[in-house]
C-alpha cells in the first residue's frame, strides 16, 4: 500500500496508513488537529515536518497546526540552525512563512550557541505561546543543546499543556 491513504473505518475515527507518506500524514492528522480546551485534550498536537521547512511542501499541515493552536502568539525557535550560522535566517524565515498562512503574532527567539538553551525570556516566549515552531538544521547540536535546559523545560511543559509543537 505504498503511498496509500488512511481510509474511514466508519467509525469515524481514521485508520493509519500502511506506509506514511507526506501526503498520508497530512490526510490523517488534518481531521483531528481540532482547537480543543487544554484540560480536554489528551494528548497535544506534534507535528514532525523534514527539511526544507517553510517552502510550501507543509502548507496544509502548518495550516492544520495553526487551527488546532488557536488564537494566540507562534514562537519560532531556530536552534537546530545555529551550527551552521543559519538561525536568523531559519527564524525570519518562520516569521514570514507563518505571517503569510495568516497567523498575526508571531515570533522568533533567535538562538545564540551556548547561552540560548537556558535564556529566561526564550523560555518564557516559548511558555507563552500556542505553537512552537523548532526550525530544521543539526538534529545532534539541537538535542545536545536542549537537554536538561531551562528551554527544553519550557518546551515540554507548554506542550503538555496543549500549545502544539512542530
Amino acid at each position: 500500500m505504498s503511498g496509500a491513504h488512511p481510509e474511514s473505518s466508519g467509525t469515524g475515527r481514521r485508520q493509519r496508513a500502511a506506509v506514511v507518506g507526506t501526503t498520508a500524514i497530512r490526510h490523517y492528522y488534518r481531521p483531528s488537529m481540532k482547537p480543543t480546551g487544554a484540560q480536554s485534550l489528551r494528548h497535544s498536537p506534534l507535528l514532525l515536518e523534514g527539511g526544507n521547512e517553510f517552502r510550501g511542501a507543509m502548507e496544509e499541515a502548518d495550516r492544520a497546526a495553526l487551527r488546532a493552536a488557536g488564537p494566540g502568539p507562534v514562537v519560532i525557535v531556530p536552534a537546530a540552525a545555529a551550527p551552521e550560522g543559519g538561525q536568523r535566517q531559519a527564524g525570519a524565515n518562520g516569521v514570514r512563512w507563518f505571517k503569510g498562512l495568516g497567523a498575526s503574532d508571531v515570533s522568533s527567539t533567535g538562538w545564540v550557541e551556548g547561552r540560548s538553551e537556558d535564556d529566561a525570556a526564550i523560555a518564557h516566549a516559548v511558555a507563552a505561546s500556542r505553537l512552537i515552531f523548532i526550525t530544521g538544521g543539526s538534529p545532534r547540536y539541537l538535542a545536545e543543546a536542549l537537554q536538561g535546559s531551562r528551554v527544553w523545560a519550557a518546551i515540554r511543559a507548554a506542550h503538555a499543556a496543549g500549545t502544539v509543537l512542530a
